[in-house]
Protein backbone atom coordinates (compact mmCIF):
# COMPACT_ATOMS: atom_id res chain seq x y z
CA UNK A 1 0.00 0.00 0.00
CA UNK A 2 1.34 3.59 -0.93
CA UNK A 3 1.01 6.10 1.65
CA UNK A 4 0.80 9.63 0.48
CA UNK A 5 1.55 12.33 3.25
CA UNK A 6 -0.96 15.23 3.03
CA UNK A 7 0.32 18.11 1.28
CA UNK A 8 -0.86 20.75 3.74
CA UNK A 9 0.14 19.52 7.50
CA UNK A 10 -2.48 20.55 10.25
CA UNK A 11 -1.45 23.38 12.29
CA UNK A 12 -2.30 24.91 15.67
CA UNK A 13 -0.97 27.42 18.35
CA UNK A 14 -0.72 26.32 21.85
CA UNK A 15 0.33 28.91 24.40
CA UNK A 16 2.47 28.27 27.63
CA UNK A 17 1.13 29.93 30.39
CA UNK A 18 4.25 28.86 33.05
CA UNK A 19 7.01 29.74 29.95
CA UNK A 20 4.93 32.67 28.44
CA UNK A 21 5.27 31.30 25.04
CA UNK A 22 3.98 30.10 21.79
CA UNK A 23 4.29 27.05 19.85
CA UNK A 24 3.25 26.04 16.75
CA UNK A 25 1.77 22.61 16.67
CA UNK A 26 2.17 20.75 12.87
CA UNK A 27 0.87 17.49 12.41
CA UNK A 28 1.33 15.51 8.71
CA UNK A 29 -1.21 12.30 8.61
CA UNK A 30 -1.38 9.86 5.07
CA UNK A 31 -4.12 10.50 3.29
CA UNK A 32 -4.90 6.88 3.59
CA UNK A 33 -7.90 5.91 6.34
CA UNK A 34 -5.81 5.08 9.98
CA UNK A 35 -5.22 1.00 9.82
CA UNK A 36 -6.78 -0.62 13.65
CA UNK A 37 -3.20 -0.71 15.36
CA UNK A 38 -2.98 3.45 14.21
CA UNK A 39 -0.37 5.31 12.86
CA UNK A 40 3.26 5.25 13.13
CA UNK A 41 4.30 8.28 14.88
CA UNK A 42 7.30 10.86 14.29
CA UNK A 43 7.70 13.41 16.73
CA UNK A 44 10.07 15.91 15.39
CA UNK A 45 11.62 18.67 17.79
CA UNK A 46 12.07 22.47 16.08
CA UNK A 47 10.01 21.31 13.70
CA UNK A 48 10.19 24.79 11.96
CA UNK A 49 13.41 23.43 11.00
CA UNK A 50 13.05 20.04 10.16
CA UNK A 51 9.53 19.32 10.00
CA UNK A 52 9.20 19.70 6.14
CA UNK A 53 12.42 17.29 5.87
CA UNK A 54 10.74 14.43 7.85
CA UNK A 55 7.78 14.77 5.90
CA UNK A 56 10.03 14.68 2.50
CA UNK A 57 11.44 11.38 4.11
CA UNK A 58 8.56 9.35 4.69
CA UNK A 59 7.17 9.91 1.77
CA UNK A 60 10.73 8.72 0.27
CA UNK A 61 10.66 5.51 2.77
CA UNK A 62 6.57 4.67 1.91
CA UNK A 63 7.96 4.71 -1.33
CA UNK A 64 11.05 2.36 -1.28
CA UNK A 65 8.60 0.12 0.90
CA UNK A 66 6.67 -0.56 -1.41
CA UNK A 67 9.37 -1.98 -4.04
Amino acid sequence: MKTEVRESPEEWVMHSKVKNRAYRIRVARPKQPEPLEGYPIIYVLDGNAYFQLFQDIVRIQSVRAEH
